[in-house]
Formats: structure tokens, sequence, C-alpha cells
């Protein structure tokens, strides 16, 4: 080892080496691990974030072994003498010592034989020498373990290592320099990102909120774990979670209306699961991590790496609800509707990780990747002992200064020398090794809550199958956009298993929907669309079979019967001539199983229910059908829908236009979507049973099918299509317009009273013009009402336009020559009335009134009934209140709506009420201009010939009343939400709720959902100002009851709706608070239902959807009441 100089400096020299390698080889050893990890994104991520605190905890370490000395590595101090303090030392030790003793080095302790002393150099001393001292006395005065230290003499230190101690400590200085400059930078954005919070608006709306509630309940968080709070702000660019003690997520402001429903929860999901694992804490110790290491390149990787994997946890979290490719999907859509994301220091969100979208969607699809969300146990321990065996490593690893030696500045030394020590001591021949202690906590991750099965799987004959495949498979679906019927079908694979030789399989799966759904608090409606969570088992050559995770319970075994030979289906698809159709896509939509013996029975009720005119018909394509009767559907059961994992999905004619569908299973039903060329789109239902087609009743009553059914083996004749080109253009000019074109077509045509056709929305109709505005639509339904919309896509000055034409005549194409109008634009600023200050953020609409006779020059206002968009999507104010709108000339109403409900609603109406349809709350214009939507509203005339015109709004937020909420006992009460949105604004035991006004009746809904406590309370008026209004919490109520038929047939799967009422006002001071869905239920088989959690103080209703039934008793609960309504029977609609 080569000896160098040291000063008083080199300890903080030799701390900062330590760092520099302890941490480059903690990095180094984190990054290899996390290659091989790299399909295990959470052992990956805690892996990485172990890494990240031994890091954190480097410095503190470090500087602990490096003074105490307990180091494997040392490096010696050399300490070079003038000749006169060598000498004059040396004299004084002469005196004191006798001859030929050796004088002992601290450093060679450890040998048991000592160094003779070397020879003396005779040199002048310049002081004289120090008087004769007792060896005992010398001995007394000084402390044996402690080295003693001399200032070296500088001129005479080597001349090759002066210059490194100033340039590493000039190196030291400005490494600092930058950390702190770092440091102080993020502190600044993390002060911009409170404030950010403070300014970002709250959620109003009920729907997301209830989308929100639903979301953080599929991620199963820990009982009394409070819900996040939903924010929106512009300054955003993307979604983002924040906070560490007060937690939520902020969005775009624009960004719910454009995602669809499916879209918005997997973000929400995604949002939470960062907030419900605390991944704010370890943004905050990477941000100061990043400071301190700025220009450490495997630092910087580490960070990288550990961002990467938190966003894959995630991500896994939001694929235990939906399927890759529809994640996929979702990821791709909001990078194109967010441009380039922005990350905010201190935030986590989709788009904050440098990591490229298709490398991250690649991982998504990889079929091999790990979808666990939380380590178990054993993973946790094993991770734990390599972090600390990680650690115990790099501590030993630490360089040390040994004690100081003493050498001549005139004579070298060699580097197997030893130096006396200037004065004697006793050595100390213990030499104790370093020990290290790893003390790490214990586990608190929560340990999966599983969900358990086995059983066995059969043949037809009970043999067992071996190999089958057990596939747990949480089904869902989402809708392709708004207004539209027609759902996607995602899938999500929780577990898969085989059977063993004697058909025995054992299963595991966490699984949130159905933990959440088999609470009998949570009801749940099971459409067509989403068959949940279900276990399904496969074999090759077998038909398959499964049960809904809510239909059994795990305790008790399960048996699968896999029967082969079942029949096929066989359909042959022909022209109008009778030849096959080659290329034609069948695709599986849905397969719907049956109890046994029910296809019989069904079968032989027909022929009767026939004779009795019961069952419906059809008149010239359209079907003649009842409202409320369910006779002659078809007895389906559970189901699967499209590419469920093991079920075919996808098949294709050959030249005589023939397709076969094998191992369906006996007695199931069907659902086919037949599309290709030159055909219209179809939907059709087959019976896997040799049968031929009969005409039965719908499946539902908004299904996709119509009323026949095919037997396994059938021919088709499909529907010629229709075709459609179209230019889209300028009236006046002529010139092309860039715009999107999306179709909206009814699936079947349907007659029955007080229901409309149902629409179909196919994502494959869509399309774009091209440079001469020009599209082109197929695969339409001849016999079909057709609509669409024109969508002028930027800033360009035209109405989004819908179009509507009824079944066309003739086979050919249809041809359209869309002229678009340019409209007149709106300028004005919006204002709070109470305060002056500008509104941002405020969405606007334009209502021409159905007196003004220059709509009808306008496309938008040509169709019949009302556009199919308000205009509200594409207009709201700056942070200025600035706005711009479009409109027309004539007479109008501008309609500004505040997704806030502190502030007043109607406000402008005693100027319309002239213009108001009493019965339906709407005014008497184009569009449908809902009173109780928007916050003002005002009539605005614009001469001809105007092109732009100047109007000022504003809107009044209301007064604001303080609360103090209380538990049963009296004691104060925290985590409650009001209006069910979670309390931002509370000031010590009070909260703060604006919004009331001297002439209306107002009512507010309390409730705390982990104590099951709540109350509605409705307040005339304002109160007095500074009055607290004190709200004590009560057990909430439940209502049972059953339905029937007028005859008493329990109507079983009925949905029964609890409708929210408003708590009558006075007539100075009435209650505009409106109506609403409070919750959903399925009647069980026996017709009964249950709700659960009704709040003391507020007013209820039920509601029949079937026969559209308004229940007459208003439900008011006592505290802890559970009201019993007995048998309600719903009469049949005329």
């Amino acid at each position: 080892m080569n000896f160098m100089p040291w000063s008083p400096t080199d300890q903080v020299i030799l701390w900062a080496f330590n760092i520099l390698i302890q941490i480059s080889f903690i990095a180094l050893v984190a990054i290899l691990a996390g290659l091989v990890l790299r399909r295990s994104p959470a052992a990956r991520y805690w892996l990485l974030c172990c890494a990240l605190f031994l890091i954190s905890f480097c410095p503190i370490y470090t500087a602990v072994l490096q003074s105490t000395g307990y180091s494997l590595f040392s490096i010696p101090r050399r300490n070079h003498l003038s000749p006169t303090l060598l000498m004059s030392s040396q004299d004084t030790l002469a005196a004191v010592q006798p001859t030929g003793l050796p004088l002992t080095d601290p450093s060679t302790i450890s040998n048991p034989e000592t160094n003779a002393l070397p020879t003396r150099n005779h040199v002048e001393s310049v002081r004289p020498v120090q008087d004769a001292v007792p060896v005992s006395a010398l001995e007394n005065s000084i402390e044996p373990a402690e080295p003693i230290f001399y200032f070296a003499n500088t001129a005479a230190s080597s001349q090759g290592g002066w210059l490194l101690p100033p340039v590493v400590a000039a190196s030291l200085m400005i490494w600092c320099c930058v950390s702190l400059g770092l440091l102080i930078r993020f502190a600044v954005n993390w002060l911009r990102l409170s404030k950010l919070v403070q300014t970002a608006k709250e959620n109003t709306s009920g729907h997301l909120a209830e989308t929100l509630n639903q979301s953080w309940l599929a991620l199963n968080p820990d009982h009394g774990r409070r819900l996040p709070r939903l924010l929106f702000s512009d300054q955003v660019s993307g979604p983002v979670a924040v906070g560490i003690r007060s937690p939520g997520i902020i969005l775009p402001e624009s960004l719910p209306e454009q995602v669809n429903a499916e879209q918005l929860r997997n973000v929400l999901i995604h949002e939470l699961a960062h907030l419900l694992r605390g991944d704010q804490i370890v943004v905050l110790l990477q941000n100061i991590i990043r400071a301190l290491f700025w220009l450490h390149p495997l630092v910087g990787l580490l960070n990288r790496q550990v961002a990467q994997s938190r966003e894959e946890v995630c991500d896994n979290y939001v694929l235990s609800v939906t399927d890759a490719s529809s994640y996929s999907l979702t990821l791709l859509t909001l990078s194109q509707l967010l441009n380039t994301p922005r990350a905010i220091p201190g935030t986590v969100g989709l788009f904050t990780s440098r990591w490229k979208l298709e490398q991250r969607v690649a991982g998504l699809l990889d079929e091999r990747r790990s979808l666990v969300t939380r380590l178990s146990l054993r993973a946790w321990s094993l991770i734990i002992v390599l972090s600390a065996g990680l650690a115990i490593t790099t501590a030993s690893g630490t360089v040390s200064m040994a004690a100081a030696e003493t050498v001549k500045s005139d004579q070298p030394v060699n580097a197997s020398q030893k130096s006396n020590s200037t004065q004697p001591e006793t050595p100390d021949v213990s030499v104790k090794k370093p020990t290290v202690t790893d003390k790490t906590k214990k586990n608190s991750a929560p340990t999966d809550q599983a969900f358990s099965y086995t059983g066995k799987v059969i043949d037809s004959q009970g043999n067992p199958v071996e190999g089958a495949t057990i596939n747990v498979v949480h089904s869902s679906a989402h809708r392709l956009n708004a207004g539209a019927d027609i759902f996607v079908p995602t899938h999500n694979s929780l577990a898969r298993v085989h059977t063993n030789t004697d058909g025995h399989f054992r299963v595991e799966f966490n699984d949130g929907w159905t933990r959440f759904h088999r609470d009998p608090k949570n009801q749940l409606i099971l459409s067509g669309s989403n068959p949940g969570t279900i276990i399904l088992a496969t074999a090759p050559e077998h038909a398959p079979a499964w049960i809904s995770t809510l239909d059994h319970t795990q305790g008790k075994p399960l048996q699968f019967v896999l029967r082969e030979n079942t029949p096929p289906i066989r359909g042959q698809l022909v022209n109008q001539a009778g030849e096959g159709i080659d290329g034609l896509t069948v695709s599986l939509v849905s397969l719907w199983n049956t109890n046994e013996g029910a296809v019989d029975r069904w079968l032989q009720e027909l022929p009767e229910l026939r004779k009795q005119g019961l069952l419906p018909s059809y008149e010239n394509h359209i079907l003649q059908d009842s409202d409320q009767s369910t006779a002659g559907q078809f007895p389906v059961d559970t189901h699967v829908s499209a590419n469920t994992p093991g079920i075919p999905s996808t098949f294709k004619t050959n030249r005589e236009g023939r397709f076969l569908i094998p191992d369906l299973g006996k007695d199931r039903l069907a659902i086919l979507k037949i599309k290709g060329p030159g055909i219209a789109t179809q939907f059709i239902a087959v019976v896997t049973r040799e049968m031929q087609l009969v005409q039965a009743r719908p499946l539902e009553r908004s299904d996709l099918v119509n009323a026949t059914y095919y037997g396994a083996d059938f021919r088709l004749v499909p529907e010629p299509d229709l075709v459609i080109d179209g230019i889209v253009r300028d009236r006046e000019t002529g010139a092309p317009i860039s715009a999107r074109i999306t179709a909206i077509r009814t699936g079947y045509r349907i007659k029955r009273p007080g229901y409309n056709n149902t629409h179909i929305r196919d994502i494959d109709l869509d399309c774009t013009t091209d440079a001469e505005g020009k599209f082109r639509i197929e695969n339409l339904p001849r016999h079909s009402e057709v609509f669409l919309n024109v969508i002028p896509e930027g800033d360009q000055p035209y109405f989004r336009t819908p179009l509507y034409f009824a079944e066309p005549e003739g086979n050919e194409p249809v041809s359209l020559d869309v002229k678009l109008r340019r409209a007149i634009l709106f300028r004005g600023k919006i204002t709070d009335q109470r305060t002056g200050k500008p509104v941002p953020d405020v969405r606007f609409d334009y209502f021409p009134l159905r007196s003004n006779k220059n709509a009808i020059q306008y496309l938008r206002y040509q169709a019949p009934g009302n556009a199919v968009q308000p205009m509200r999507q594409r207009f709201k104010s700056a942070a200025d209140g600035s706005f711009s709108l479009l409109g027309i000339p004539g007479e109008g109403i501008i309609a500004a709506q505040l997704r806030n409900p502190d502030y007043q609603t109607g406000a402008g109406l005693e100027e319309l009420k002239d213009l108001i349809n009493k019965n339906v709350s709407t005014l008497k214009t184009y569009d449908y201009c809902s009173i109780t939507s928007y916050q003002t509203l005002k009539l605005v005339t614009v001469p001809p010939g105007e092109k732009e015109f100047n109007v000022e709004l504003q809107i009044d937020r209301g007064a604001c009343v303080p609360f103090e909420v209380v538990g049963p006992d009296g004691n104060p009460l925290t985590e409650y939400t009001i209006n069910g949105r979670p309390d931002t604004r509370t000031k010590g035991n009070h909260s703060t709720i604006d919004g009331f006004y001297e002439n209306q009746t107002h009512t507010i809904f309390f409730q705390h959902r982990g104590l099951h406590l709540g109350r509605a309370v409705t307040i005339s008026g304002v109160p007095e100002d500074g009055l607290v209004q004190k709200v004590q919490l009560e057990p909430m109520g439940t209502v049972k009851g059953q339905l029937t038929t007028e005859k008493g047939i329990p109507l079983t799967g009925s949905r029964i709706e609890l409708l929210r009422r408003a708590i009558p006002g006075t007539d100075s001071a009435p209650n505009h608070d409106i109506i609403r869905v409070e919750k959903s239920f399925q009647c069980e088989p026996d017709g009964d239902f249950e709700f659960h959690n009704l709040l003391v103080g507020a007013e209820y209703s039920l509601f029949s959807v079937l026969g559209s039934y308004h229940l007459p008793e208003r439900i008011k609960v006592k505290p802890g009441e559970t009201i019993e309504l007995g048998v309600i029977k719903v009469p049949e609609k005329k």
C-alpha cells in the first residue's frame, strides 16, 4: 500500500471517496438485480427502493465506520516532522527512556515483536532540551489509546501528492454548491406544487365521485383508509397523484370529457394505486438523492429504473380489472390527447417517468409478465435478507485512516518500515473486528387476501380430465364512445393452473371485484356485457364449463363436467343468388349457458305462447313488442363474453360461405357477429342443438339481436349493406372542411310503448375526410335509420352537425353533400357577482330560440329533435374569465355551466319565464337547454351581418355557512363526505359550505362511510352570519321489499332504483335540488330487493325500470331503522 500525505481535511476527502465507491457498488448491484427481475415489477420495485434507502443512509454509516476505524481496509497517516521538531522530541524521550528500551508504535500493536529504534540524526536543536520527567508521570499524562497528531511540514511533503487534497476539496465544494442549488430548486417546486393543489378545483360531479369511489374499492384498501380527493386543474398536462398527508388526484379539466368511462376508470385506478402504496414518499426520497448525487450516472439510472418499476406495478393494478390491450389503448389515447406531458416534481402519474410508450405497451402485452401487486411474506423476507447482505458487504469495504506515523522529513522510509511513536503507550493486544447489525422493520405489507378453490374436472362419462386448464378470468366491458350502445369486452387472467392425473386442481387468486360484490351491502347488476369474475375450465376437444365467483363459495369443492362431441355450429352465408360468400368474418360475441332441460321446455312453450299472442311479431322490419312481457325469452343463465381466454373467438367463411365453430357445448346460446365487404353488419342468436329457426323474444330490451333463433346447422342470407359517399365543404366558398364522421345506426327497429329504437355506435364506421373533404362509410344495414355526426376538427368556425336520414330506397350508394355555414363568434368575460373576480373554467353553450328563423340555415338545427352534443365540451373561459363561443344571428340563449354545485343555477330565468317548457324544465330552444344544468342563462339578439358579438356574464357563488359535524356521542368527526365528496375546507372542527341563497332551500348530505353514519340537513335561506350549524350523524337505515306483477309473479332480475328526492321548500324559498339515482339493484329470484345506507333526514322513492313505475311511497328512515315495504305489485304499463 502506498503512503500518502494527510492533512486535517483528509477525513472529509476519504469520507467522500468511500461514499462514491459504496453508492456505485449499491447502484450497480441493484440495477443488475433489476434486470433479472424485469418481468416481476413488484419485486423489482421494492428491491430497487431498498437500494435507494441504502444509498440515502450511506453517508451516515460511512462516517460512523470511518471515525471509529472499524473497517477491513485502512490507509496509514504519515506525519512529516521538521528536523528541529524531531530532534527535540527524541531528546525528550531520551531523557526519560532507558537506553535500549524500544518505543512502541500504535500501528504495530497487533505484532508481538517490536521494532528497534532507527538511527538518530544528530541535528542541533534550536531550543533547549526539556527537563527530565519521570516515566510514570509521562505515562499518566497521556491517553495510551489515542494517537498523537503532529502538524506536517508542508515544505517537506512528497512532491507527487501535494496537489491532490486541494483539487479534491475544490471538487467537493463545487459538488456541494450544485447539490444545494438543486435542493433549493426542489423546495421551490414543492411549494409550487402545494399552491397548485390549493388552487385546483374540487370535483363536483356525482358521477365522477362514484367512479372514483368504485375505483378505490377495486384496489381493496385497508379499512379506514380515506378516499383521496379528485381535483381538476389546467396547470397539469396529464393525470398525477399528489400529497402525502392529504393525498389526491389532479386531472386536466377537459380529460373526463375526452375519454370514455372505461378509460377514465383505468386512469383513476392507476393514480389511486400510487396513493394507496404511498409512492409520494419514495418520490420525495428520489428527488433528494437526485440532488445529492446529481453527477453520478449509476444513481441517475437507478432512479429511472425505480420510476419505471413503480409505473409497472400500478399498471398491474389496472390489469387486475381490465385486459392489457384495452389498457394499452387507453395509454395510446391519452398520449395523443395530452401531447407532451410535463413532469411536476413531487408527483407521480401515468407519464411522469422517462419511459418510452412503445416499451411500456410491449411490457403490458408480455404474457410472461408477473401481475403481482403486493409481495408475499416470503418475497419480502428474501428482499430484506438480500438488502441486509448488500449493506454488510458495502460497509465492510469502508476505508479508514490508521493511527499517525511520524516520519523524518529528510529521511525516506520504506513502505514496510514502521516509525516509532513519540510517546510510550501500553499496547492493547485485543483486536476487535467490526460488527455490523441489520435492524429491519417487521413486514407491515398487507397479506394477499386470496380466494382458494379446489375441485375436479371430469368428462361426460365421469372420467378425470388430465391437463385441463383452470383459468380465473375477470371480464368487464367499456363503452366505445358516448352515446354508443355497443361495448367491447376486456379480460384479465387472475390465475391459471392445470389438473393433475386424477383431474384435481387447486387455484388461488386475489380479486377485489369478487370481494366487493360479495358484500351484501353492495348491490350489483350483471349486464349481458359484463359477466364479472368466472372460473373457467377448458380442454382440447371438450366444451368449456364455467361458474361465477359470486355463485359458489370457496369452501365447497367444484366439479366441472367437460363434454365431448357436442353439436358444432355449422353455418353457411350466401348471397341472394344462393352463392356462398367467401372471406366473411364471424365473431363470437357471447356464449350463454342454460340449466338442464331448460331449452326443451322453452321450445315446448313457444307454440302455445304464439297461439295466445304473447310473442312479438315483425311488421315491415319493425318488431311489435310489449314493454313488460318476458314470455318466450331464451332461458339463459351465466355467460362468457367475446375473446375470453380458452373460448374460440373469430372464424372466416370459405369459398362456399361455410364456417365451423366446434366445442361450444350443448343447448347453449351463441351470439354471433357477421361482418364483411358488401354486407350489413348484423348479430344473430344460434342455439347449439339441431333445430329449425324459431321466432321468440329478444334476450333483453336493449339487446342488439333480433327475435330469431337459429339452430346449430343453418343457412343465412346476409342483407346487402348501405354505402354512404359524402363531402363536407363550406356553404359559401365550397372549400373542403377537415372533419371526423361518426355513424350511429339502429341495431333493430322495435315498437314498444314509451321505448325508442336501440342505437348502435360501431367504431369501425368512423372515418375522416380526405384533403378534398370526401368520406365513405360502409357495412350499414339498409332497413335502418342512420345518424351521422360531422365534427369539424381544430378551431374551424363551424358547428358540430348531426345528419339524419331514414331507410333509403334502392341499392345504390347514398351521396351526401354536407355544406356547413360559418357561425357568429361571441366574445366576452364572466365574473363572480359578489367579488367581481374573473371565473375560469366555465363552459358555455348556445341555444337559438325556436322562433329564430335563421336557425334553419344551419344543418345543426335542421335535424329532427335535439343536437347530439352540446358545445360546452369545446368552449370554456380562460384564467382571466374571457371566453369565446359560436352562435347564429337572431335570438338565442347563452348558457354558462361551472362544475361546482356551490354556484347558484338558473340565474336569469326570471327574464326567460315565457320561454320555459313547464313539464320538462327546458327552454323553447333548439337543442336541449335544461334550466337546472346551468348557473346563468342570458338571452342575446345578434343583428344580421355581424361576425362578432360581445357579451358579459356573471355567476353567483352564494353565501358561506360553517358546519360542525359530530357523531351520535357528540364528539367531533373527521373523514366524512359532504354531498358525496371528501371535505377539503375543514378549519379546526368546522367545515364551510358555499351555495346558500335567501330565496332558496338547500339540502346537504353528510356521510361517514367507515362508521356507517349519515344525515341530510335542509336549510332555507341564509343562516345568521357566523352562526355554526351543528350536524349530528346517526346510524343509517335500510329498506327492503319484493317486486311482483299484478298477478303476484315475482319480477326476477328486474331492476329497481333508489331515488333521492328534494326536500320540499317554501313558496318564497323553493328547493331546486334535483332528483338523482342513489343506487340500483337487480331483484333476487323471488323478486326481493334491499337498499342500505339511507341517510336520516333525507327523502327517497323507488322506481321500477320494468314498467317505468314510480312507487308511491316516500321513504324516510329513523336512525338505524330497517323499513319493510312488503310485496309491491307493479302495474302493467298501458
